[in-house]
């Protein structure tokens, strides 16, 4: 099928809107962080949805508003919680593949619960690729439609490859996900757990904590009761994703895709990684609970995820 360039226009970009893919993998060595979408699992979701590769790149909104103008006919998805999109002022359902056509206006709308939600494209959007990756990560100046890191804005101009002759898509819904109050965080254990005191162990996991309003792509601040950390200064190590730290105010940290590579905090371990695709959904007061689970079981819990997936696709 004959393809040519298709663009969306940006009218607004919303709160945060970000070019993202799977990430800068294997350059933590050189202090570049990974990046990539927040909530993995929706980000997947709606490739998966569109027919697309698994890193193809995808719009991360934040809090929804963003409002663009399809200047060539395209097919697009939206996945997340609790969010909807408005064709030419109408509305449409998340999860199922919808056609636009030339001078259609789309809208992406949070609802009251969730944070983020992926505005896929067939194929793709067009990006330049900074170390093997489009993403876009603000703090670092790296990715983005410009490679310096910076968010969507209105005026950009976002390419893809459009078909010439667009069938309309037949799609169901998917069912997305939802979240569990409180939302449960699944931790591996790690080499410094066994400098905790049991009674800060045993506080940490009998907690329901709450989520601060100090929060962003680069991690998560709890607040709750303290926990003792085994000592105030150590010297700085790498910094694995899902990382649960405790620094002398004793209020966890759980660093999330943006952080920076190294840090000088006591861990306790790091969070099982599809957990933390829900906790990039929670909102500043949303309650979070631990669980304890080992590296095998968690290992498990990923090969049977992986297996349900190809089986899906299949």
């Amino acid at each position: 099928m004959k393809t040519e360039q298709g663009s969306l226009r940006v009218i607004q970009a919303g709160p945060l809107s970000l070019l993202v893919d799977e990430g800068r993998l294997g350059y933590n060595q050189l202090g570049i962080t990974q990046g990539g979408p927040m909530d993995r699992e929706a980000f997947n979701k709606a490739n998966q949805l569109l027919g697309n590769p698994q890193n193809t790149s995808a719009i991360e909104v934040t809090l929804g508003g963003l409002l663009v103008i399809c200047e060539k006919p395209a097919q697009i998805t939206l996945t997340g919680i609790d969010v909807f999109l408005s064709v030419n002022g109408k509305r449409k359902l998340a999860g199922k593949v919808l056609t636009l056509n030339k001078g259609d206006t789309v809208e992406v709308i949070q609802g009251d619960a969730g944070v983020r939600s992926y505005f896929a494209i067939k194929g793709g959007f067009d990006a330049p690729l900074q170390f093997g990756s489009a993403t876009t990560v603000v703090r670092e100046g790296l990715g983005g439609l410009k490679k310096n890191g910076e968010p969507i804005k209105s005026g950009d101009v976002l390419t893809f490859s459009a078909q010439a002759s667009i069938k309309a898509a037949v799609s169901e819904p998917v069912e997305l996900n939802m979240l569990e109050h409180p939302t449960k965080l699944r931790l591996i254990p790690g080499y410094q757990f066994e400098d905790f005191t049991k009674a800060a162990v045993n506080r940490f996991f009998g907690t329901e904590f709450s989520l601060s309003s100090n929060m962003d792509r680069m991690g998560v601040r709890l607040c709750g009761p303290p926990i003792e950390s085994p000592y105030a200064n150590m010297l700085s190590e790498g910094i694995s994703f899902g990382s649960v730290q405790i620094p002398t105010d004793g209020q966890p940290i759980i660093m999330l895709n943006d952080r920076q590579t190294i840090g000088g905090y006591p861990k306790l371990g790091s969070i099982f990684s599809p957990d933390c695709d829900r906790l990039a959904q929670c909102r500043p007061g949303s309650k979070v609970r631990f669980e304890q689970i080992s590296v095998f079981e968690a290992h498990n819990m990923l090969h049977l995820r992986q297996y349900t997936r190809k089986q899906s696709n299949s």
